[in-house]
């Protein structure tokens, strides 16, 4: 009898990869498809895995993003860990023009110094209502964001050299959308009660105010 329920095969089981973290979050395939159809297509990924990259021509953590050229169109999901190397990165790549445009996804840190230095001087900016559900590393979107997030635009100006594309408006619930592009619901959601960091979104421990233990160490 044994031999009918015991055929030898083992059930699959997906382990998460040593050296993921929060850091390789990857951008919903959804929102980022409206990205790209106003902003794309897009030549380069200078921060991603092989498994979430945004274009043909992509950069890991062992290639070093930061220490290659950027040319073209650049979409970039930073480490929202230490987002100001990579700000730094987008504003010198299209100072120099070897970059046409660069659209950053960035945690909406407004308070930051890395946000008023390196991004409202040198970016068009554009809030995203709701909170995105980014994929993890099953590929599946994480359950509670804690954080929101904004696009940041180099050069400033550039966003508005796309405006024959299709506008980006995100839509308000309960209007009609100002234009055909709106994000997918399934890739927001809703605002959580528990507070969170402002510069990577994790949980704030009890003590703090606006920022996790870890980050208030690295400033």
């Amino acid at each position: 009898m044994s031999d009918l329920f015991d055929s030898g095969a083992q059930p699959t089981v997906m382990l998460k990869p040593d050296d993921w973290t929060s850091d390789d979050w990857s951008t919903p395939p959804a929102y980022f498809a409206e990205i790209n159809a106003r902003f794309g297509p897009f030549d380069l990924d200078p921060c991603a895995r092989p498994e979430t990259a945004k274009a043909a021509k992509f950069f890991t953590k062992a290639d070093d993003g930061l220490a290659q050229p950027w040319m073209g169109r650049v979409f970039c999901n930073p480490p929202y860990s230490c987002p100001r190397k990579w700000c730094e990165k987008a504003h010198a790549e299209t100072a120099t023009g070897r970059a046409s445009i660069v659209v950053m996804l960035l945690p909406a840190a407004v308070d930051t110094n890395w946000f008023h230095d390196l991004v409202l001087p040198f970016a068009d900016v554009e809030f995203i209502r709701g909170r995105l559900r980014f994929y993890g590393w099953k590929g599946t979107p994480i359950g509670s964001p804690k954080a929101g997030n904004v696009l940041g635009i180099y050069p400033k100006g550039a966003s508005s050299s796309t405006a024959e594309r299709r506008p980006y408006t995100p839509a308000v619930a309960g209007s009609t959308p100002a234009s055909p592009i709106e994000i997918p619901q399934a890739v927001l959601a809703p605002p959580v009660a528990a507070r969170a960091c402002v510069e990577c979104g994790a949980e704030v421990e009890a003590g703090l105010k606006y920022r996790c233990a870890e980050c208030v160490r690295k400033r």
